[in-house]
């Protein structure tokens, strides 16, 4: 059965095999090749219900001269509104500025330190969120882009501040580069939250095990089948996602150093050429990579 809902509304019945009690007794596939990000992802309740071969990320990103927050430093709901209430009139915090967009933006890592899902209970008479609350309400209702918001001089010339950014391979961090200018240092601050910047693991396509299935050993084998490392790197998919397991995660780095990557108008289109070294992009994808994410979504299969 093929499914575009989160996977979680079906794992919290607990009607999934959890994956890690087959990773035990594997010899080929073990909780240590996955990349911590996204078990953290996946992972419901300490179990992994499901297993993903390839994830992007998701994150927002500004210059450094404009988002200056360091490491002992909060990016959370009040510093983004401090950052917006500095702007001038010309300027702006994204392209995008409407109420449900600004909603999503603040609540979405932001919710959970006022609300109390599991008990349905709300922190009311905290402050922070009531500050967050009446800064959402003075943003309009309506669907306000920017003119000119998919091209890159509002990002060059600071009429836009922050730009929400999905990375699943070289192009796709050419092309942030490119929105605001190829020497200029960003800053990937992430989505804002009570414990700082977050960025999202959204797992493509994720793959699941009825715990009530009669063939439990077969399905596990057809995933690890989908997660070997001739699929992982010969998938049409390979190009436009960032591959689960650790080991195959240099060979793959090793193909997207094999192209080309030439600007085209709003983005950036890769051609194989002659291979070259990006030491210095890839230092920050690794880095990206041991960083704590949060969140998951995609489409998934699950074996019966």
């Amino acid at each position: 059965m093929v499914f575009n809902s989160n996977y979680e509304k079906y794992a919290e019945k607990e009607i999934f095999l959890d994956l890690y009690e087959l990773m035990k007794e594997d010899e080929d596939i073990s909780k240590n090749d996955i990349f911590p990000c996204v078990l953290n992802s996946l992972e419901y309740n300490g179990h992994l219900y499901a297993a993903a071969p390839y994830f992007r990320i998701k994150t927002l990103v500004g210059k450094e001269s404009n988002i200056p927050i360091k490491t002992d430093e909060i990016w959370d709901g009040r510093a983004l509104i401090e950052l917006n209430s500095s702007l001038s009139e010309n300027q702006r915090l994204t392209a995008a500025k409407n109420r449900e967009y600004f909603t999503n933006m603040l609540l979405m890592y932001s919710a959970g330190a006022y609300i109390d899902f599991d008990n349905n209970k709300c922190d009311f008479g905290n402050e922070d969120f009531i500050s967050l609350l009446k800064y959402i309400n003075d943003i309009p209702e309506g669907n306000d882009l920017a003119e000119d918001f998919g091209k890159t001089g509002i990002y060059r010339n600071d009429t836009c501040l922050l730009y929400s950014a999905t990375l699943c391979n070289i192009p796709d961090y050419f092309a942030v580069k490119y929105r605001f200018g190829i020497d200029e240092l960003l800053n990937f601050v992430g989505y804002p939250s009570p414990d700082g910047g977050k960025s999202v693991v959204a797992p493509y396509n994720y793959y699941a095990i009825s715990s009530e299935s009669a063939v439990r050993e077969g399905a596990w084998e057809f995933i690890k089948f989908l997660m070997t490392e001739y699929l992982t790197l010969n998938s049409s998919d390979m190009n436009s996602n960032i591959p689960t397991l650790k080991p195959f995660f240099n060979k793959w780095v090793e193909m997207q150093q094999s192209y080309k990557y030439i600007p085209v108008i709003f983005s950036v289109i890769a051609v194989p050429r002659e291979k070259r070294h990006f030491g210095i992009i890839w230092a920050f994808l690794v880095l990206f990579l041991k960083t704590h994410f949060t969140s998951a979504a995609g489409y998934g299969i699950i074996g019966t």
